[in-house]
């Protein structure tokens, strides 16, 4: 997903940098003809950097846990937990734990208090991650494919 994202991301921002350029050279009424001076050679290395950052930040940045509110869809648990079936996402959450805590405020529900919320639900009598839970991230998503 990231390197497919990249790539994307890399064509279409040349494209639109050389699709400007042309705008440019067509508006301009210079000799064509001229020296390409260090100066255009370096302005280029710069734009070139520049279109692979940007590229690059817009494909990682899904991956990066702080912004977990923004990019996960949901969790998968361990089948042998019947309460969570499939990915749940936020909603399914909030109810779950609506139900087992009382008055709980929507707004405030981030991963990270939904899983301590979650942790607390369940005992660690068994060892380990009973839950088996993992993240529904931007890239494990079949929409991702309209990207």
């Amino acid at each position: 997903g990231v390197i497919s994202t990249i790539g994307s991301q890399l064509s279409l921002f040349s494209m639109t940098v050389l699709s400007i350029v042309r705008i440019v050279g067509v508006n301009r009424k210079h000799n064509t003809r001229r020296k390409v001076k260090n100066k255009a050679i370096l302005q280029i290395v710069l734009v070139m950097a520049a279109i692979l950052v940007i590229s690059v930040t817009i494909a990682v940045v899904p991956l990066v846990p702080y912004f977990d509110d923004f990019f996960v869809n949901g969790m998968t648990y361990n089948p042998s937990v019947k309460l969570f079936i499939g990915a749940p996402g936020k909603e399914a959450h909030f109810s779950i734990l609506q139900e087992y805590y009382g008055k709980i405020k929507s707004g405030t529900l981030s991963w990270k208090i939904i899983n301590d919320l979650i942790d607390g639900m369940f005992s660690n009598d068994y060892g380990g991650d009973v839950l088996g839970r993992k993240k529904l991230e931007f890239y494990g998503n079949d929409g991702v494919c309209l990207f």
